[in-house]
């Protein structure tokens, strides 16, 4: 299940989401907790669903369809983070991945300021992966290391390091509650603009992982991180709009189906 918003663009948020879910051979259930009117350039204006339209949408879902994952995206209000984590907590969801978008790829600001908060006391908590990217972890954890965000239930943290100065290489960093060091992913740094959606991919990528290696987080980050590397070469050329264009979701063959 992903729980996030819509791109009408299609390239991020739920649209992504799906794509990924379905090309890594899941099936994917949805609850919608905006709509982000969006291109490739701007983000225009978000609309939030009510807290109880969100409960729904998960509990009528997990009434009838088993969810062995779940993917966490955009909640732009603190109340959307504190319903999810209410529905989630009361059905026992497992394998939850929370991607807290906070800023659009254009530098749209896309969540209140009180969802920093909100993350800490709601979410994080049940989170078995969490996925910040550079600007999200320096708002996220100002105040509230890594450290402690995993002693409060949190099983891992990947700091996605796509934002980093290093022109090179990516480098992403996997923190274990109970490990020392972290685990680092090394990535060729690939020059293009299309990288709308990218985190949005990741983690969704995670999230189907960890449902078909039975929450192995280890080798759901590893096989996930192969999946949008190839997805972002196999798009670097395409022309999707004028501005940050999407990745390549439906390249072939997708890496699980190789292996």
């Amino acid at each position: 299940m992903t729980v996030a918003g819509s791109d009408n663009s299609g390239g991020a948020g739920l649209e992504a989401d799906i794509k990924t879910i379905s090309a890594l051979g899941c099936y994917a259930t949805v609850a919608i907790s905006c709509i982000a009117v969006e291109n490739t350039r701007r983000v225009l204006k978000v609309y939030p669903v009510t807290p109880e339209q969100l409960d729904e949408q998960i509990a009528l879902t997990v009434e009838d369809i088993t969810v062995d994952a779940v993917k966490i995206g955009l909640l732009p209000t603190k109340e959307l983070v504190a319903q999810a984590a209410k529905t989630l907590q009361m059905f026992a969801l497992p394998n939850i991945v929370i991607d807290p978008v906070l800023v659009a790829a254009c530098g749209d600001s896309l969540a209140d300021g009180y969802i920093v908060e909100a993350y800490h006391k709601e979410l994080f908590p049940m989170a078995s992966v969490i996925t910040p990217n550079k600007y999200e972890a320096e708002q996220l954890f100002a105040r509230n290391t890594l450290s402690e965000t995993l002693n409060r239930g949190a099983k891992s943290i990947l700091l996605k390091g796509g934002h980093s100065d290093n022109e090179n290489d990516v480098i992403d960093e996997l923190y274990l509650k109970g490990e020392a060091n972290p685990i680092k992913y090394f990535a060729k740094r690939i020059k293009t603009n299309n990288l709308h959606g990218t985190g949005c991919t990741l983690s969704s990528a995670i999230a189907a992982f960890l449902a078909i290696y039975d929450g192995d987080i280890i080798t759901a980050v590893e096989e996930a991180k192969e999946y949008i590397t190839k997805a972002i070469e196999s798009g670097k050329d395409l022309k999707t709009g004028q501005g940050n264009g999407p990745v390549n979701h439906l390249f072939d063959p997708v890496p699980m189906l190789t292996h």
